[in-house]
């Protein structure tokens, strides 16, 4: 009887030394699964932050693209205003030598008429 009493000791202590290895085991993997989920989680929020800062620096660029092209599109039109008045101010200058040599023509032909009026 004794050895009987001492194998259902030994059973009953193999028994709860298993439920404790299985308690044990479910814990750590509770566990486990929790860390996983909140590193999942973590690296998702991570994910969306790192997302929001990328648009955040591509708008700016874009945004300082736009303006540079802006301000380049003002003076390229400022050089093009400035030729434009050059040449038309080279025609003016033209136009009035033109002028002048049409009336020193004139007074040269009045000249010689006057000249050969005189001389009969």
């Amino acid at each position: 009887e004794a050895d009987d009493a001492a194998n259902a000791a030994a059973a009953d202590a193999t028994v709860t030394a298993a439920e404790a290895i299985t308690d044990t085991e479910a814990a750590a993997n509770a566990t486990a699964a929790d860390a996983i989920t909140f590193i999942d989680a973590t690296i998702g929020v991570e994910a969306v932050r790192v997302t929001r800062a990328i648009a955040i620096i591509e708008a700016a660029a874009a945004g300082t693209i736009a303006a540079t092209n802006a301000a380049a599109a003002v003076a390229m039109t400022a050089a093009n205003d400035t030729i434009i008045l050059a040449v038309e101010d080279r025609r003016v200058v033209m136009a009035i030598a033109a002028a002048i040599t049409v009336a020193e023509t004139a007074t040269v032909t009045a000249a010689a008429a006057i000249a050969a009026g005189t001389a009969a």
